[in-house]
């Protein structure tokens, strides 16, 4: 990693960052090599009571693995890459009480397409010793590679889990079907919605601060079970037939689908409360709860 900052004048900077990242794993498997190369410029200035901050990124990603008899490629995605950028304005709407935060980042990744993640945050401090501060923001996570493109051979499932039943047959019930969990090119991002409320008071050496946060989400990447009941009546047959040979061989050609969908939706709360004190220069405690 190289980084580069320069001081443009007393109220301005900037920053230019370059990183590369190789690794590579053999495991029993899968044989994978991982190259990724990121740049990242920023800048930032002061005009008077507004403090406004902007970059560029950008991202490669070179990903190669060789396919085996448990993982395979859809779309044969050989790298990735991404490319984006930031906006953020801070202005002190009244000095020394109170902030507004405005800002978004905006990305492109071969994907999903544009990503938006814009936030807006305010902050007052009504006292020299108490801040409250209020936020909103939306953010995403994009799906990974595993849940867009590649198969994946899993642990097999029996076919009484299969059917939702038992199909009478004890040695057709507890086999273990080929059971494939497969990437889906429609998978979405996951987009989330937060809004946040907190408190901090600040004394001489004691400290409480105290969040709270509600947050809504969909397109939460989910598992549906895909499978035809119908493709085993071969092999229920056979059994009934006392035709064991060709029975096992009609249950080789049965496989379950574990398909990978952008249809969950979550709700999340919680609070948080952390309490410090330090009684000597030398002696800090620190107390925390959280809970959602």
């Amino acid at each position: 990693m190289a980084r580069l900052e320069n001081r443009i004048s007393p109220d301005a900077n900037q920053m230019l960052q370059i990183s590369w990242l190789k690794q590579s794993g053999n495991q029993t498997y899968i044989k994978e090599n991982f190259e990724s190369i990121d740049i990242d410029y920023q800048m930032n200035f002061l005009y008077n009571s507004l403090q406004l901050d902007w970059g560029l990124n950008y991202r490669y990603n070179n990903i190669s693995f060789d396919e085996s008899l448990f993982l395979d490629s859809d779309k044969n995605l050989n790298n990735l890459q991404q490319y984006g950028g930031l906006l953020q304005a801070q202005y002190n709407v009244i000095p020394n009480s109170l902030d507004l935060i405005i800002g978004t980042r905006l990305d492109h990744n071969d994907l999903t397409g544009w990503e938006n993640q814009p936030s807006a945050r305010v902050i007052y401090k009504p006292q020299e010793n108490h801040l409250i501060w209020g936020a909103i923001s939306r953010s995403v996570r994009t799906p990974t590679l595993i849940e867009f493109n590649d198969d994946y051979k899993v642990n097999g499932t029996v076919v009484e889990e299969a059917l939702g039943g038992s199909a009478g047959i004890r040695a057709i019930d507890e086999y273990a079907i080929a059971t494939f969990l497969n990437g889906n090119d429609n998978v979405e991002s996951e987009n989330y919605v937060s809004y946040e409320l907190g408190y901090r008071f600040e004394s001489e050496n004691t400290s409480v601060d105290f969040s709270a946060f509600h947050t809504d989400a969909d397109n939460i990447a989910a598992i549906r079970f895909n499978t035809d009941p119908n493709q085993f009546l071969p092999a229920i047959r056979f059994f009934q037939l006392g035709q064991f040979e060709q029975a096992a061989f009609a249950l080789t050609q049965t496989r379950v689908d574990l398909d990978i969908v952008s249809e969950g939706e979550t709700t999340t709360n919680g609070v948080d409360i952390v309490a410090t004190w330090q009684p000597f220069n030398n002696l800090s405690t620190e107390l925390g709860y959280s809970a959602k």
